[in-house]
């Protein structure tokens, strides 16, 4: 019997993680699956786990390459698939038993996209909202699933959507696969700041209908080992996604509809810089003067300047954030800065103070 959905999980060093991954989805009640494990040259026993699984279950296959980054990993896993439907699963997350019965019970035929919810690791601490299942078709919701339902603000979804979608994320959706493979959609490689975000993008120019069922199935494990790796050249990955995030609304005419929802996006991405730089002071890893020039230069990029350039103030929520944008179209960057890496000083010591207070 064809498989219903392929369910693809990217594996590199995650032989800690794996085991509840794994089973979490062998072990849905609907058990007609596929499920697709691609070891992107992992160090560890990843691989060797993967192996132990293709050989237990016949639904389980394993595809092994040489280290090529996620995005890789995950196009393999795209064009090995042979079910209808494809899910995407981290290897360090985990699903509901029940995430696939409960996404394909509400879907009709003319469905491209199911959009369930997710959370972090506990899903008591999930907020479930009234607003259940809504469909949207997208020739009256296609610029607002580009623009608004980007960002993490409920005034940003379309009115009749109740909860923040994350459209920039591949977590907790399933995607019709014959509309990925006649659309030639893959993940962009060579990029390793929000690549599943370009994905989507191009899957919501495409499709004609989604889904959205306001049920979490899936889990985002923290990794507490991964914050400073993350840091590394963090503010150069965020330029170069707004780059190629730019020449995808190029690319598909969609400037002037996008423009508004674009800068905001580049305004957000610009706080992220800033912070990027005043952590990589604050852990030591370089001093302030030089974390100082090296932020200014970064915020004087072309589509940074734009964002700044023509983003309301109305468009940005919270005085605090209100009053940096003005810093920032003032050409404040000094007192941009100083004031992020007060604030941040003073977090951190509260931090350290209320461990003191518990121990």
């Amino acid at each position: 019997m064809k498989p219903l959905v392929s369910i693809i999980v990217p594996v590199y060093n995650a032989e800690d993680y794996i085991e509840t991954c794994v089973e979490s989805i062998i072990r849905q009640t609907l058990s007609n699956i596929e499920i697709i494990l691609v070891d992107d040259g992992s160090m560890d026993n990843s691989g060797f786990l993967c192996d132990q699984y293709e050989k237990k279950d016949s639904r389980v296959r394993v595809f092994h390459q040489n280290n090529s980054g996620v995005s890789v990993a995950r196009n393999v896993g795209i064009n090995g698939a042979t079910a209808d439907w494809i899910m995407f699963v981290d290897s360090d997350d985990w699903i509901e038993l029940d995430a696939v019965e409960q996404a394909f019970s509400k879907i009709d035929n003319s469905t491209d996209l199911i959009i369930l919810t997710f959370c972090s690791e506990n899903i008591s601490k999930c907020k479930i909202l009234e607003s259940e299942v809504c469909y949207y078709s997208m020739d009256d919701y296609r610029y607002d699933f580009l623009g608004r339902c980007r960002f993490n603000n409920i005034e940003y979804s379309p009115e009749k959507m109740q909860c923040n979608l994350r459209l920039t994320s591949q977590c907790a959706k399933i995607y019709r696969r014959e509309l990925l493979i006649s659309n030639n959609i893959l993940f962009p490689v060579g990029i390793k700041d929000n690549e599943d975000g370009f994905f989507n993008f191009e899957v919501i120019c495409k499709i004609k209908s989604a889904l959205f069922y306001n049920y979490p199935v899936y889990h985002v494990r923290k990794r507490s080992d991964s914050a400073s790796r993350r840091l590394t050249g963090r503010s150069q990955r965020i330029i170069k996604s707004l780059s190629v995030y730019d020449s995808v609304i190029q690319k598909h005419n969609l400037s002037k509809k996008l423009f508004r929802y674009q800068n905001i996006d580049i305004v957000l991405k610009t706080f992220l810089i800033v912070i990027t730089y005043i952590h990589q002071n604050l852990n030591g890893e370089k001093k302030y003067r030089e974390c100082l020039d090296l932020c200014k230069i970064d915020l004087k990029n072309m589509l940074c300047l734009r964002g700044i350039k023509h983003t309301n103030y109305k468009d940005i929520f919270g005085p605090v954030n209100k009053m940096v944008l003005l810093m920032l179209k003032m050409h404040c960057y000094d007192l941009v800065f100083l004031s992020f890496n007060i604030y941040y000083r003073i977090k951190s010591k509260r931090k350290s103070w209320s461990k003191h207070e518990t121990t």
